[in-house]
């Protein structure tokens, strides 16, 4: 405390909203609680999920951070051809060798038509079927207008409709999603094709058994957030009429879930044993924990 005072006397030049906020950041560094036991020292990257540094970690750190659009993760899916999220790309990047666009680079009109066009709220069948068609309709306009003006062929607007919907169908039967509604539904149908109806998951109840007296029931659980990332693991004990005899939960550090699963079973059984709890019923979720503890060469970590 007294070299964190030193140190904020040495910036009395400092303004004094600056120096507030110093004295604020410093009170919450010393309300950090300390772990009660020593543990070891690991270089965890910051960017990182599983906590090390890989190459693309560091080529995100170096490269430079453009700024997203909205746009840009509609058009480019791995269920559109590439050819028409190349289209729409160069449309809204004003890169399409058209005379008019050569003599003057404006594109924001068309990227605020297409904002416009994406932002209905429709289900996931058609949400998809709705930008297919936008990206379809741009490709068959680029088609016609090039017919148009190398070829001298006067455009059909009934042949650009059978193309758009003939696009949508041949892309139909691999999209995911499903619709909703009598509106969805019905643009579906419109487009020529099938909607998908909602898929309703049935609940599966779970019951927990109590055991028969004297014995106690052990449940645990074990989990890592990015596997291998902040791994805990909890247990709970309950007797033969359900009630709450015990419980804890320990914070693993850096692990991968099957060591949190495996470490809950492990100090659920010790924690019983110095308890005198000998008459043990284990529950785990983990069916790979269950098949080490009962294989004859499983070494405990």
């Amino acid at each position: 405390m007294g070299m964190a005072r030193s140190l904020y006397l040495k910036k009395r030049n400092m303004k004094q909203g600056s120096l507030i906020d110093e004295i604020i950041k410093g009170q919450e560094i010393l309300q950090i609680p300390l772990p009660l036991f020593g543990e070891s020292d690991t270089l965890i990257c910051e960017n990182s999920t599983s906590g090390t540094l890989s190459f693309s970690n560091a080529f995100d750190l170096v490269r430079t951070h453009f700024e997203e659009k909205d746009w840009v993760s509609q058009i480019w899916r791995a269920t559109m051809p590439p050819r028409f999220s190349m289209i729409a790309w160069r449309l809204f990047h004003n890169k399409v060798p058209t005379d008019d666009q050569l003599r003057c680079r404006d594109v924001g009109s068309l990227a605020h038509l297409w904002g416009v066009f994406t932002s209905k709220a429709f289900s996931p069948q058609l949400k998809i079927l709705w930008i297919a068609s936008g990206l379809f309709s741009l490709m068959v306009i680029w088609k016609t207008r090039n017919k148009l003006c190398f070829e001298n062929k006067e455009p059909s607007l009934m042949k650009v409709f059978c193309s758009i919907k003939a696009q949508i169908r041949f892309i139909t039967p691999p999209l995911p999603g499903h619709a909703s509604g009598v509106l969805d539904c019905s643009l579906l149908k419109a487009m020529g094709v099938v909607p998908v109806p909602k898929i309703r998951r049935v609940p599966c109840l779970v019951l927990w058994h109590p055991p028969f007296l004297p014995w106690l029931k052990l449940n645990t659980d074990g989990l890592a957030k990015g596997n291998p990332g902040p791994a805990a693991c909890g247990d709970i004990f309950r007797d033969g009429l359900g009630c709450f005899i015990g419980g804890f939960c320990v914070n693993l550090g850096h692990q991968m879930t099957f060591f949190s699963e495996l470490m809950a079973i492990i100090i659920g059984v010790e924690f019983s044993f110095h308890l005198g709890w000998h008459h043990l019923l284990l529950e785990s979720d983990s069916t790979s924990a269950l098949a080490c503890l009962s294989s004859s060469s499983f070494l405990p970590p």
